[in-house]
């Protein structure tokens, strides 16, 4: 299964409302293209594969080993840089990290606590018992009081 089908997939069940491979400007210009954009709320949700870091050891200062530290290379961090200057809000999701989720539903879980921890964006509850459906149904209709 294609990882960018998967989670355009994921995103449009939960209703992330996206395009894929939307360049913010007026052209394509393949440096600023966004993976993943909520264009109306300005999210841009950006999947950074294995080649999207750098790597370096640093030592610990308890035991003399090291660690293995990554960061995004630089064009990575000033395409993020760029499209928070642009007022976009840019969730960063590490395929790495995605393919150590044992299960699809710990990936979907993932995928929603980014977006909810870089972007503030969760979504919208069902409703819960037969008041709530009225009331969520009298909304859509514009109706700003509703008896209960």
């Amino acid at each position: 299964e294609d990882c960018i089908e998967a989670i355009s997939e994921i995103l449009n069940r939960k209703g992330f409302v996206h395009e894929k491979d939307v360049s913010p400007g007026d052209k394509k210009d393949g440096f600023l293209t966004i993976n993943f954009a909520g264009t109306e709320e300005k999210i841009a949700v950006e999947l950074h594969w294995g080649n999207h870091f750098t790597w370096r050891t640093s030592p610990t200062s308890s035991n003399h080993s090291t660690i293995k530290l990554r960061s995004l290379v630089g064009s990575k961090k000033s395409k993020v840089k760029l499209l928070e200057k642009l007022g976009w809000r840019v969730v960063s999701i590490d395929f790495m990290e995605l393919q150590q989720c044992e299960t699809r539903e710990d990936g979907e879980e993932m995928i929603l606590g980014k977006l909810k921890e870089q972007a503030g964006w969760e979504p919208e509850k069902e409703p819960e018992n037969e008041i709530d459906i009225k009331i969520a149904n009298a909304r859509e209709d514009g109706d700003l009081w509703v008896e209960r």
